[in-house]
């Protein structure tokens, strides 16, 4: 990404990117996907239908549009709304290029629709499934040739719909997804083939979203269409509709070029235009699209696969698209095949959004009011508040309740209380260490009658079921086997759970950690040194130490400055942007440092029994050369925790 601050935006970018379905959390709380604050519900409204006038929705879009876009920093945007099958509204707003005041063209614009193109995918998929070439309950192994997916649950098989779902169990990996190079983009099945994620947890059991799952249905999509995923989709979808502003290829043809918005970054106050994003995972979001094209692509939904003439779908198999088929908990949201319900205001809602950090996107449908709404930004503003203001203005949400605290829950809250993290991470790779750079976790606490997160209040109003006081965001848990709770869904964010962590999985302790291991460190270095500046006046010149003395203190020297090194290496040199770029030389290096010092703390420990045994030095400084031993042993400890130690890649 030429012309950008690598380091911090590459990061930013993907960990944006991977979001995907554009449901984002306000630092620790868990604002739901949409949330509008409280500066997006001053439009008071009795409309329960949905807009029904192009005007009076035009006035209310530049007013939000005007105040959100400068807030949010956001250059160009264009808004669709269909309904009843045909175009209701359609505005741009600011510009697609900056540099030279480009306007957003609402007709010929194209912008990066991120992950809302993974619903090409799903379509493509339930087209397959209605012509009798694709069984969404077959082990998606019968479909693949070169490689297959490890058997690690037997008699649990990956289906079609556990990838429609999110909920096939794989960790999630994001190394060498997005290449800096063209000609480090692989054809779909070698890198799915050389990049398949562990299996850590059986199919079914909880949602995760997952781009290579996404990705490997758009490789099953092709091997049983016989044809590449860009041209099954050009031919059966896009084409079909009438889509000629749509690509999923990479580049994209030359001839739709010239309308592609750019991409935009805010950074020290002013605009910084990025470059093409390249993706191994097309499948999973690697589409740019006009407003217009996707207005078709919304009405064929909507109308039951039907566009005009045009037949996208079969009536029964755009109903079962939209048709619920998997939820953490029958009182939160959960997913559609391929659609994700974002039901709001008593209304049933589907979609999906997607992000990069140059663009946002947010496509959302109506289906009982054949009504659908599209928001795309080329800059990293949230395109999902204007659909939480949408809806709250057009589908006012009523009345909350809450119920009175259970009298007996204090006896019970200590079972919920501690910390969670997102369990959309990596177990088995080096990735997994990017939560200790970019901690995702929250607390649960209690008063005694309530549970409290990001400083609101939870009432129980079922056995794991809780509510909000005010609101109507939900948290719900899950327990293990044993009984214990092992997850925490919030709100309606259906692609996401929580997972209870323990002590030593956490990156808050792991980072008090890091700095008790620097001090002790630090410690030995300083009087290390100390002892070697003031040797002269030292009873070392009197009686000369051992050499083996020499050498124990020598190698405890190069272990405490090795692992200073590390721990301050690794907050530069640990970009998650350059690993999804396969840039991970650099990181490899580092990494050299703890295979190294833990072959030498194996000598240190020899030499802290010897310190004791012999009576060298005086006998606190064997304590402190003894407790920087296991300072130094907690920390080796800890890497292999966080697969540090060794190239898991």
């Amino acid at each position: 990404m030429e012309g950008m601050n690598d380091g911090l935006k590459k990061r930013a970018l993907f960990m944006v990117f991977l979001i995907g379905s554009g449901i984002i959390l306000n630092t620790i709380t868990f604002a739901q996907a949409g949330q509008a604050t409280p500066a997006d519900n001053v439009y008071s409204s009795s409309y329960q239908q949905g807009p029904d006038n192009p005007a009076e929705l035009e006035a209310f879009l530049d007013d939000f549009m005007e105040a959100r876009m400068e807030a949010g920093h956001t250059p160009g945007a264009v808004i669709v709304v269909v309904k009843e099958g045909e175009m209701f509204f359609v505005k741009g707003y600011g510009y697609a290029d900056v540099e030279n005041s480009v306007p957003v063209d609402p007709e010929t614009t194209l912008f990066d629709i991120a992950s809302v193109g993974k619903l090409f995918t799903w379509t493509a998929v339930m087209q397959l499934a209605e012509r009798d070439k694709l069984d969404l309950d077959a082990d998606i192994n019968f479909f693949l040739t070169g490689f297959k997916i490890p058997d690690k649950y037997p008699g649990q098989p990956i289906t079609l719909k556990h990838l429609m779902t999110h909920t096939a169990g794989f960790e999630d990996r994001v190394y060498d997804m997005f290449p800096s190079r063209i000609e480090d983009v692989e054809p779909l099945g070698d890198w799915l083939a050389d990049h398949i994620p562990a299996r850590v947890r059986p199919p079914g059991e909880v949602a995760s979203y997952s781009n290579y799952g996404a990705s490997l249905a758009g490789y099953i999509v092709e091997r049983v269409s016989g044809m590449s995923y860009h041209d099954y989709v050009e031919r059966n979808i896009l084409e079909p509709l009438e889509m000629e502003s749509t690509s999923t290829r990479t580049p994209l043809p030359s001839h739709i070029i010239p309308s592609l918005a750019r991409g935009y970054t805010y950074v020290d106050g002013a605009f910084e235009a990025g470059d093409f994003e390249l993706t191994n995972v097309a499948p999973a979001g690697g589409a740019r699209a006009s407003a217009m094209d996707m207005a078709k692509f919304m009405i064929a939904h909507l109308q039951d696969g039907r566009y005009g003439g045009i037949h996208l779908l079969e009536e029964e198999t755009a109903q079962q698209m939209r048709s619920r088929l998997f939820s953490h908990h029958e009182q939160l949201n959960g997913l559609a095949h391929g659609f994700i319900e974002m039901d709001r205001n008593g209304q049933r809602i589907i979609g999906h959004g997607g992000g990069t950090l140059q663009s946002s996107s947010w496509l959302a449908l109506f289906p009982d009011h054949d009504l659908g709404l599209l928001v795309l930004y080329n800059g990293d503003g949230a395109s999902s508040r204007v659909f939480g203001a949408f809806v709250n203005r057009y589908f006012p949400a009523p009345e909350a309740t809450t119920p009175a605290p259970s009298g007996d829950f204090a006896a019970r809250a200590g079972r919920f209380i501690g910390r969670y993290s997102n369990a959309r991470i990596s177990y088995t790779t080096v990735e997994k260490a990017d939560a200790l750079l970019n901690p995702f976790t929250f607390s649960i606490k209690s008063d005694g009658n309530t549970l409290s997160l990001g400083g609101f209040s939870f009432v129980e109003t079922e056995p794991l079921v809780f509510q909000m006081v005010d609101g109507d965001v939900k948290l719900v848990f899950r327990e293990d086997d044993e009984g214990n709770i092992q997850y925490a869904f919030l709100g309606d964010m259906p692609i996401r759970a929580f997972e209870k962590i323990a002590w030593y999985d956490d990156p808050v302790f792991f980072g008090t950690l890091s700095r008790v291991f620097l001090g002790f460190f630090g410690s030995y270095l300083l009087t290390f040194l100390a002892s070697c500046f003031f040797k002269h006046r030292r009873q070392d010149v009197i009686r000369p130490i051992p050499r083996l003395a020499q050498a124990a203190r020598l190698a405890m020297f190069v272990i405490a400055v090795s692992n200073i090194v590390f721990i301050a290496g690794l907050g530069l040199v640990f970009d998650f942007g350059d690993i999804a770029a396969g840039l991970v030389l650099p990181l490899k290096a580092l990494l050299v440092i703890p295979a190294l010092t833990t072959v030498l703390w194996i000598s240190v420990v020899l030499f802290s029994v010897l310190a004791w045994k012999k009576r060298y030095w005086h006998v606190l400084e064997r304590l402190h050369y003894t407790l920087v031993m296991l300072a130094g042993g907690a920390l080796i400890w800890s890497l292999n925790c966080w697969n540090l130690l060794g190239w898991r890649f």
